[in-house]
């Protein structure tokens, strides 16, 4: 879904409100989830306000058992498009080197995170969901409490047979373990 800033920009309170509901292709899942949610777009002196909550169910596997399991996500959405980098206030670019030349640190605020306005004016609103339902989703996926963890393998697969040679660049570490025996 596109949408053209010049448009809302006509509208008489210069904001759009949006409820929102789309099927999302995910390369990382098997599965498509449908997101759905409100979103309002607001326009501003700086640019255009995007705010909105979306909620999505998706099928996720495992990294720890392997099973799949679902993962409900509610999406807080907050983004701040400007129209060109040269508008932006001179706070950004003033000051970022001492005096040998070196970049300062600069501590990062929540209104120092934007983006720009491309130059059709034209927001892909689906594609700006696509990016915070990706960012949304867990490093580390885990099934909960419940998981029934490593799949275990038998005890035959785990041991050595005691018949089998030893390497005889690993003879050494069997001492190791004979004392941790005594």
């Amino acid at each position: 879904m596109k949408l053209n800033i010049d448009e809302i920009a006509s509208l008489k309170q210069k904001r759009l409100n949006l409820d929102f509901c789309e099927d999302m292709d995910i390369a990382e899942l098997e599965d498509p989830g449908t997101v759905s949610g409100s979103i309002t777009l607001s326009i501003n002196a700086g640019g255009v306000k995007m705010v909105g909550t979306l909620e999505t169910v998706l099928e996720l596997t495992c990294d720890v058992c392997l099973q799949p399991f679902v993962l409900p996500l509610e999406i807080d959405l907050e983004e701040q498009f400007v129209y060109k980098r040269a508008q932006v206030s001179s706070r950004y670019d003033d000051d970022l080197e001492d005096d040998h030349g070196y970049t300062k640190e600069k501590e990062l605020n929540p209104e120092d995170f934007f983006e720009v306005l491309p130059d059709d004016k034209n927001l892909d609103v689906s594609d700006i969901v696509y990016q915070a339902v990706i960012l949304s989703l867990p490093a580390f996926a885990h099934c909960g409490e419940s998981c029934p963890g490593v799949p275990l393998k038998t005890q035959a697969a785990v041991q050595p047979e005691s018949g089998d040679k030893i390497d005889p660049r690993w003879e050494s570490l069997k001492s190791l373990f004979q004392n941790k025996e005594n």
